[in-house]
């Protein structure tokens, strides 16, 4: 039997400004801790803009409708005390470019410092993402360590204050093949040991395949589809679904890549790997 619904809408929706067209609308579901919700779609169709919303950050003069509860409390959109509470120590967020979101000039402890009180935690904090914690690499600045390793540095500040919910806005998106894989390992494996609800917001259907329970397809700021991820993949019955189906590797063919892996998630298949330079 699966958990309540840690994250619930009915009837979301909002608009950026007074008497303009609905950005997002209609928009529905139910997010239980210890699953994933996948959030996919074309740019531009909604999918960025619906995870921000669900953190608070509506940009100013922004309108929101519809039915939230988090937690079994009633969400009201625009009561920022709120979600100041809420963002951190209740919601866990990834932005999509590590990069720009850590600050160029600060330390890699520096800045779980912000988070993290003693270094037996910030420590603790890397291993849980896979990231050593010796003395030399807590000295360098973002621009000196690998764009996986940003990615799982903003896990870990994501994750520090032990959310219930995180939300991962293109978190491989940036990555090579190999270090995409390995996101999509450790988000399976924080869903699995946490019990996290997760909304994991990608155009990457492979991460999304590997990782989410359940899906839900946007375009043009609604839904198109959603339900359990291997009915939505498997019926193909929309052509929206179809459309995006045609646009990414072959990975349906094998059938046991539907439901959530038993063993990691493999990564996606490079044409042909790269020869060593003669020395």
């Amino acid at each position: 039997r699966l958990n309540p619904p840690l994250l619930a809408l009915s009837g979301f929706g909002m608009r950026y400004q007074p008497g303009a067209a609905a950005t997002l609308a209609d928009i529905r579901f139910d997010l239980a801790r210890g699953r994933c919700l996948g959030v996919v779609g074309e740019s531009g169709s909604g999918k960025s803009t619906l995870a921000t919303a669900l953190i608070g950050l509506l940009p100013p003069g922004a309108e929101a409708w519809g039915e939230g509860q988090f937690d079994r409390s009633l969400i009201d959109w625009h009561d920022q005390r709120a979600w100041r509470v809420r963002r951190g120590q209740r919601i866990g967020f990834v932005f999509q470019d590590a990069a720009a979101s850590l600050h160029p000039l600060r330390s890699v402890q520096s800045q779980l410092r912000e988070m993290l009180a003693s270094q037996s935690a910030i420590a603790q904090a890397l291993e849980e993402v896979g990231l050593p914690a010796d003395a030399e690499f807590l000295r360098r600045l973002p621009q000196q360590i690998s764009g996986g390793q940003r990615q799982r540095l903003m896990l870990a500040l994501a994750l520090a204050r032990q959310p219930d919910l995180l939300i991962a806005d293109e978190p491989t998106s940036a990555l090579d093949a190999l270090a995409s894989a390995a996101i999509r390992r450790l988000l399976l494996q924080l869903k699995s040991e946490r019990g996290l609800a997760l909304i994991l917001v990608s155009h990457d259907l492979d991460t999304v395949t590997a990782v989410a329970d359940d899906l839900l397809l946007l375009r043009q700021g609604r839904i198109v589809t959603s339900g359990a991820t291997a009915t939505v993949l498997q019926g193909r019955t929309e052509a929206y679904v179809q459309q995006l189906l045609r646009c990414r590797p072959r990975l349906l063919d094998n059938p046991r890549r539907l439901g959530l892996p038993a063993t990691p998630a493999p990564a996606p298949i490079i044409a042909a790997p790269m020869a060593r330079p003669a020395l």
